[in-house]
């Protein structure tokens, strides 16, 4: 709840959201805090602290590992570039892609390019998986019903990307996305996205 706060909670907040006495959350909330997982600033309000960072980054590979044949399998099937992003400071950053190995002509990107997470189908899958929000997108609300985001130009002129989010309790937010020139049908793009992240968040919570 913390994480998916804006602007940080709250022992009350937190009490009343957990349904437990405000002795019970503030001993969570300072457990938590004493590990490094959250900070409390000054004015009470609790907030992700740096430990998250470190555990995140501890798992990436893993969640690499457990992504790569996934997200290879779909780009053959699907001809098309397939990314695999997290989310960093109010970005989705790609750390891992999968190229097909079934065409010639794909879309080719850099490791580490950056999409903010107010646009674009692959921040809005990231928000998407967050609890709602009373000011969300319209975008975000679509995709949190259909199971995967879709957009046109907003990551290549021209090109379209269908994300969907990947479930896990070890990561702030992580989503696989398909970018093509060409798409089929926005039905068979997504559920074939929606599948195969499904496919990834199942190993990695077993």
């Amino acid at each position: 709840m913390v994480v998916d706060s804006r602007n940080g909670l709250g022992v009350m907040e937190v009490a009343e959201a957990l349904g437990v006495h405000r002795s019970i959350a503030y001993r969570l909330l300072q457990t938590l805090a004493d590990s490094g997982l959250l900070t409390r600033s000054r004015d009470g309000v609790y907030h992700p602290g740096a430990k998250l960072a470190v555990l995140s980054k501890a798992y990436f590979p893993t969640l690499i590992k457990v992504a790569t044949p996934v997200m290879n399998k779909l780009a053959d099937e699907m001809r098309a570039t397939v990314l695999l992003f997290v989310e960093e400071n109010e970005e989705a950053v790609a750390i891992a892609m999968a190229e097909p190995r079934t065409t010639q002509t794909h879309i080719s990107f850099k490791l580490g390019m950056r999409t903010l997470l107010d646009r674009g189908a692959n921040g809005h899958s990231l928000m998407a998986a967050k609890q709602p929000r009373a000011d969300e997108k319209p975008q975000v609300i679509k995709a949190r019903n259909k199971g995967y985001a879709i957009s046109k130009d907003e990551v290549n002129p021209g090109a379209f990307c269908i994300s969907a989010w990947i479930k896990s309790d070890f990561l702030t937010g992580a989503t696989i996305s398909l970018i093509t020139y060409s798409i089929e049908t926005e039905e068979l793009a997504g559920a074939k996205v929606r599948e195969a992240a499904d496919s990834i968040s199942e190993t990695l919570n077993h």
